[in-house]
């Protein structure tokens, strides 16, 4: 028999985009560590070392398999039951009066290009817009853009001075990438607005005829996470900037770019209680760990791993997914978009009496 669909997602969410990342098991641990502040980064040294630009990554589509359960009917196309054509939002967008919300989420779910261009250009100062553009436009000079947009519309967020670094780092502007990535370091916020997202992405899905526990799972589980591989190539430029530093001896400059990767690791774990969003951010940290306490951060991160692994993937949690009744598979989602999947997953387990 195949696999869930619920069982398919979370295994590609948990290893599909960062299974190559994750380290060796360590000890076992009941829940989420708290990070370490990171002290202020300083400058690396001018010109640096040279590494290899990366290319913007490839959108990753995932396949899924049909389950069963109340998502049965669902699943029962898997390769097309997550999109949606213009004709079925017509209503939604009708009734949102195409606004930037209803624009993107049309575009999300029918892959149409021209929704997402009609929202930038009527909502040239709207940061989730932005973000969507600069993670999905293959022109060099319209993601440069967008990304511009994106970080004048909402400066707190670190997001868009990764994604301007990387694009600096690209095209061999180290510069005006160390001036992204000290900006970057000093932020609190992380966030690629995906928890608006999911809920606009239910509403369409509503709108367009989908039972509640059908639109609830298509919007958190149908969304792709596209921040994650950006930031992804972005610390492997710095793990390549890092190792230049430090063998042409100038140990300062490899210290700043440690703490910087080591900043992004951890503002990436406390992202929105998305737990693909935390592996990326515990094996990023991983790699820039301080090496003054590098054991016992090294044994907490991955033993962390470890535990979202065993709640993920064990048996018991499968069937636990399996099992649920269309009334507990929505109070299930609700808490997903809530309060993040650990908190969802032990609400599940304890409902059922299970450790």
């Amino acid at each position: 028999m195949n696999r869930t669909f619920l069982l398919f997602v979370l295994i590609m969410l948990l290893v599909g985009y960062a299974g190559w990342w994750l380290g060796q098991s360590g000890t076992d641990r009941a829940g989420p560590t708290k990070s370490p502040e990171v002290p202020r980064v300083a400058r690396p040294q001018l010109p640096a070392p040279a590494i290899n630009p990366l290319p913007p990554a490839a959108p990753v589509d995932m396949g899924l398999s049909k389950p069963e359960g109340p998502l049965a009917r669902f699943m029962k196309n898997p390769e097309t039951s997550l999109k949606l054509t213009a004709a079925q939002l017509s209503t939604y967008l009708s009734a949102n009066r195409r606004n930037a919300e209803s624009l993107l989420a049309a575009f999300r779910l029918t892959g149409d290009l021209a929704f997402l261009r009609e929202a930038s250009e009527k909502f040239p100062d709207n940061a989730t817009v932005q973000t969507e553009l600069a993670l999905r436009s293959t022109d060099e000079n319209e993601r440069r853009q967008a990304i511009d947009s994106m970080r004048r519309a909402d400066p707190a967020n670190a997001l868009g001075d990764y994604l301007s670094a990387l694009d600096h780092l690209r095209h061999g502007r180290s510069e005006q990438a160390f001036d992204d990535l000290i900006a970057g370091a000093e932020k609190t916020q992380f966030d690629d607005y995906s928890l608006n997202a999911m809920q606009n992405a239910e509403e369409a899905y509503l709108a367009a005829g989908f039972s509640p526990v059908e639109a609830k799972a298509a919007a958190t589980f149908g969304l792709p996470k596209r921040q994650i591989q950006p930031m992804l190539d972005l610390t492997k430029q710095l793990s390549e900037l890092q190792q230049g530093y430090s063998a042409s001896g100038d140990l300062a400059s490899a210290e700043a770019i440690r703490k910087m990767g080591q900043s992004l690791g951890q503002q990436m774990q406390g992202h929105a209680g998305s737990l693909i969003d935390e592996i990326a951010g515990i094996s990023i940290e991983k790699k820039f760990l301080d090496p003054a306490t590098a054991t016992v951060r090294q044994q907490e991160l991955t033993g962390r791993l470890d535990h979202i692994r065993q709640s993920v993937m064990g048996d018991d949690y499968i069937r636990l997914l399996q099992g649920m009744d269309p009334q507990e598979a929505i109070a299930y989602f609700d808490r997903v978009k809530l309060y993040g999947e650990s908190t969802a997953m032990q609400w599940l387990r304890e409902r059922h009496g299970k450790p």
